[in-house]
């Protein structure tokens, strides 16, 4: 089964922010971003002008709320949100006025300590925030986190880490809990079997094979540079590789290929979910507000001459 990674739906927004002093601070940034869900948070200029699409997954024109945010950058938690400002029951379609948001409302605060539990994936680690929630309204943003206690909006947050092996990487996203402890746990591992890694001789319909996760919800293997891409559910530990050259993209003789394979555990796809209509994809570890860890391995081998 081919699968595109995600498919959303945007229209074009004109607006400004009004309340701060213009120019913005050089490290100070506004963000504006919808109710609907995936929204993403596209930043305003130096003068809080916004003339971009609004992107969102979900209904046709929904009414949602406009929500602007300012941040800072923070030594300890690594951004402050400063302020949030409010536009309320706007439909977004093809054609709508131009607007205003004033940033006139407090942000209330929570914080929170970062445990991470890397495993083996302990090259190249990455721990950042993900996202923020503010009136309502999902900002996506990665930006490092430089120490374990973070202060992030009491409405929610979620952070993420991730790290590499060889041959292999890990990417886990948690809310933030407020008052306590988060942890960021990459603690299972994937790797592929057959076809091994270098391997030569390989038959043009392969067999792809891999370790099995405990509480993978799906499984996507992916051949080559994206030109094909299966989903299969969490039972499963193997792909038959069919003649697929009649369409353009099957595995020629003697031919050099790349595959990896990605366990989604908690919130990731299941099989059932590549028709929901929503097309999240792999955005779910931008977007996710719950518990959600992938693990990924990829190998190489050459086929029969």
């Amino acid at each position: 089964m081919y699968v595109e990674l995600f498919a959303n739906r945007a229209v074009p927004l004109r607006l400004a922010v009004t309340g701060p002093d213009y120019p913005l601070k050089p490290d100070d940034r506004l963000f504006v971003a919808s109710t609907e869900k995936g929204s993403r948070g596209r930043e305003t200029n130096r003068f809080g002008k916004y003339e971009l699409d609004i992107e969102w997954f979900g209904p046709i024109e929904p009414t949602v709320n406009l929500v602007a945010a300012r941040t800072t950058p923070d030594s300890t938690s690594g951004v402050r949100v400063l302020s949030a400002g409010v536009r309320e029951n706007v439909r977004l379609s093809s054609e709508m006025p131009d607007y205003t948001i004033n940033l006139d409302r407090e942000v209330p605060t929570s914080t929170t300590t970062i445990d991470v539990q890397p495993g083996r994936y302990t090259d190249f680690q990455h721990l950042g925030w993900q996202n923020f929630t503010v009136e309502g309204a999902q900002f996506d943003w990665w930006v490092p986190i430089p120490g374990p206690t973070v202060e992030f909006p009491s409405e929610g947050a979620t952070f993420s880490a991730s790290g590499f092996s060889t041959n292999g990487s890990a990417a886990v996203c948690a809310p933030a809990v407020a008052g306590g402890t988060t942890r960021l746990a990459m603690l299972e591992s994937l790797d592929t079997v057959l076809p091994a890694e270098g391997a030569t001789g390989v038959s043009r319909t392969p067999v792809l094979t891999w370790t099995q996760v405990p509480g993978a919800s799906a499984y996507w293997v992916t051949m080559g540079l994206g030109q094909m891409m299966f989903v299969l559910p969490g039972f499963a530990s193997s792909l038959s590789i069919q003649d697929l050259s009649a369409l353009g993209v099957g595995l020629e003789a003697n031919g050099s290929y790349w595959w990896k394979v990605e366990a989604w555990v908690g919130n990731g796809f299941s099989a059932d979910d590549v028709t929901d209509g929503i097309g999240l994809g792999t955005y779910r570890l931008v977007v996710t507000t719950e518990p959600l860890v992938m693990y990924r391995a990829w190998s190489t081998f050459k086929t029969a001459p």
